[in-house]
């Protein structure tokens, strides 16, 4: 597949796949590593671009997403765009440097279904995914989108 590299499949046991797209590649590791250690998660793949991450979700079901989005590029929200058509029904949750009110409208315009702000709220972003294989609403976000 000409083009695509980066998309790192992490762990595989019973529960939830989770794609996690950050350009970032410590902390792309960093959320990969606490997302796979989170109960209930069945696979984690990791991608460092929206590119990839359009090509990791049409090769494999995803229910949640994390997603960076860097709101000066432009891409981010793009890529939320593309993933939520998609994928409708997984969980889009969108980690960003800063939580800005014009951004969380553009998030929740787009279909995110959560913001966390990185890399404060990256322990609660793990929770939230072990909450959402269990069947719970994800809570610890700076902003839970309904």
């Amino acid at each position: 597949m000409a083009g695509f590299r980066g998309v790192v499949p992490i762990v595989r046991r019973g529960g939830i796949e989770v794609l996690v797209v950050e350009r970032s590649s410590h902390l792309r590791e960093r959320i990969a590593a606490l997302a796979s250690e989170a109960p209930g998660i069945a696979g984690v793949t990791a991608v460092g671009s929206h590119d990839d991450a359009l090509v990791a979700a049409l090769l494999e079901r995803r229910d949640a997403i994390v997603l960076d989005i860097d709101p000066e590029d432009g891409t981010g929200l793009r890529g939320l765009e593309l993933l939520r058509a998609m994928c409708p029904a997984a969980k889009l949750l969108v980690i960003c440097d800063d939580v800005e009110p014009e951004l969380l409208a553009s998030c929740a315009a787009l279909g995110a279904d959560g913001v966390y702000q990185k890399p404060q709220e990256l322990d609660g972003l793990a929770a939230d995914l072990a909450a959402l294989a269990r069947g719970a609403p994800a809570t610890r976000a700076t902003t839970t989108i309904s």
